[in-house]
């Protein structure tokens, strides 16, 4: 996970973790598996899960 992750957000089985200094957004799953990291923007404050019902 990058340096400054620390908003995690979990939610169906996800956990996303933006990083404040690095602007990369992690997606894992519950096991805490990396399943995608991508860059964003130069900096990420906050992550949110939407589900459809």
């Amino acid at each position: 996970m990058p340096v400054g992750s620390y908003n995690v957000q979990h939610a169906d089985g996800w956990v996303l973790t933006p990083s404040l200094g690095h602007g990369d957004l992690c997606i894992l799953d519950d096991e805490g598996r990396v399943l995608r990291s991508e860059k964003v923007a130069r900096s990420s404050h906050d992550a949110c899960v939407v589900t459809a019902a």
